[in-house]
């Protein structure tokens, strides 16, 4: 490999010098995350979507049609093929 600039030693030499990196036998693996949690998480989050519906469903039917500005579609020019 070629020379780092100001190093003299090649990046092959630097990574060689590095020990591996092993994990500690000591300590078990634990998640992250407990799947007891996560699942009452998701349901707490899924009640509150329901909820979160309701209400805008509630304000919605609130207002009137005629006080929904009325929105003009613009009409989409055809593009004409060159001949």
């Amino acid at each position: 490999m070629e020379r780092q600039a100001g190093l003299g030693r090649s990046l092959e030499d630097v990574l060689d010098s590095f020990t591996p990196i092993e994990p500690e036998p000591s300590q078990p693996e634990r998640a992250l995350f407990e799947p007891e949690d996560l699942e009452q998480q998701l349901d707490q989050l899924m009640g509150d979507i329901r909820d979160l519906r309701e209400r805008v469903q509630h304000l919605v039917g609130m207002v009137s049609d005629d006080a929904v500005p009325k929105v003009k579609k613009h009409k989409k020019k055809k593009k004409h093929a060159k001949k």
